[in-house]
């Protein structure tokens, strides 16, 4: 079971593949905001091995790179778009981990169960660049060719249903200028 939790807790890390190629010559820095978001709404179940926060907070690095915004947390940066506003902005990222329950069964041959985590961040910023309200999405699915059944009826489940979703209300205030 340990490493099943581990794995849940990895699902639930706000972490995600950092896209290459923002170099910090090239960036344009907003500054460093206080972010703070309160959950919307869940499909996921309360009572899973996947905890669903009902709260986030953390601070994120906002820059402006070009047509597209850099957002960070500690050492890891996605670098999201831009709409013509240059204000309204999406961040997008998504990964993929190996929750399979290990099965005492030698002859077992189920192909195992690997959950996706899809996030995506919309937001505006404010005229002068001192606040930024939005939303964060996480979208749990089972990849194509996964068995998560096993996983889905354990006691707790892994989360009550894939696909399932967690929608938070986001707000994000300027803590400092970069």
């Amino acid at each position: 079971m340990p490493s099943r939790l581990a794995a849940a807790t990895l699902l639930l890390a706000a972490a995600c593949v950092p896209i290459q190629g923002a170099g910090e010559q090239e960036l344009e820095p907003i500054g460093a905001f206080a972010l703070s978001a309160e959950l919307d709404s869940t499909s996921c179940g309360k009572e899973t091995e996947v905890s669903i926060a009902p709260s986030i907070e953390l601070e994120v690095s906002l820059s402006r790179l070009g047509r597209s915004l850099v957002w960070e947390v500690g050492k890891s940066r996605w670098v999201g778009t831009l709409d013509e506003d240059e204000r309204s902005f999406v961040v997008r990222s998504a990964y993929e981990v190996d929750v399979t329950l290990e099965s005492d069964d030698p002859n077992d041959e189920r192909a195992g169960c690997v959950v996706r985590r899809i996030e995506e961040i919309r937001g505006k910023l404010d005229e002068d660049d001192r606040s930024f309200a939005g939303r964060i999405a996480y979208r749990y699915e089972a990849r194509e060719g996964s068995d998560c059944g096993p996983e889905l009826s354990a006691e707790p489940p892994l989360v009550e249903k894939l696909p399932c979703d967690a929608k938070y209300e986001a707000r994000g205030e300027l803590e400092r200028r970069e």
